[in-house]
C-alpha cells in the first residue's frame, strides 16, 4: 500500500527509539535508534555513533560556511513571472530582537550574507514556540508561486 494514499499512515514512526547519549560532558547531545536492533548491533552502532559525535551540528555555529565551491543550489525561478518585494512589516519590539538576534547568528556562522540589491524581497514571520522562545521563518509564498514544482530537486546542485 503506498503511504500516500492512506493519511492513517502518515507521520507515524515505524518503531520505538531509544536515547543514545553522544557526549557524556552534555547530556543535550542524544540521538535515537531502533529498540528491536539486536544487542550486538546496538552496541556496534552506540559506539560508532558516540566516536563519531563530532560531525553532528547541534547548534548553527557548528555548521558555519559551506563553502560555494563545495556545492551552490540555484532557484529556478520562472523569467516570466514579476519580481515580488513584500512591503516592510512593522514587529512588535519582542519580535524586533528576537529577528536580529536570530540573524546576527546566522551572520556570524555565514549562513546568510548581506544583499545589497535583492530581487525578491520577504519578510520574516516570527512564531512562537511551545518554550516560550521564537523561531523564525521566512514568508517565501510569493517566490515558490514563481518557481514550477520539480520533481528532481537534487539535479539543481551545482558542484
Amino acid at each position: 500500500m503506498d503511504v500516500r494514499e492512506n493519511n492513517e499512515l502518515r507521520g507515524k514512526q515505524a518503531e520505538d527509539l531509544v536515547p543514545i547519549p553522544l557526549d557524556p560532558l552534555d547530556p543535550e547531545k542524544v540521538t535515537y535508534i531502533g529498540e528491536s536492533l539486536d544487542n550486538p548491533l546496538k552496541g556496534q552502532m552506540t559506539t560508532f555513533l558516540q566516536e563519531n559525535n563530532d560531525v553532528f551540528a547541534w547548534k548553527i555555529a557548528d555548521m558555519s560556511g559551506i563553502d560555494p565551491n563545495i556545492i551552490t543550489y540555484r532557484l529556478n525561478v520562472d523569467p516570466t513571472r514579476k519580481v515580488v518585494k513584500q512591503k516592510k512589516r512593522i514587529y512588535a519590539p519582542d519580535r524586533m530582537k528576537a529577528i536580529k538576534q536570530e540573524v546576527e547568528k546566522l551572520l556570524e556562522a555565514e549562513f546568510i550574507v548581506e544583499v545589497q540589491f535583492p530581487e525578491w524581497l520577504a519578510n520574516p514571520v516570527m512564531v512562537k514556540k511551545a518554550n516560550g522562545k521564537w523561531r523564525m521563518c521566512i514568508d517565501f509564498t510569493n517566490l515558490n508561486d514563481a518557481c514550477p514544482k520539480d520533481s528532481y530537486p537534487y539535479r539543481g546542485l551545482i558542484p
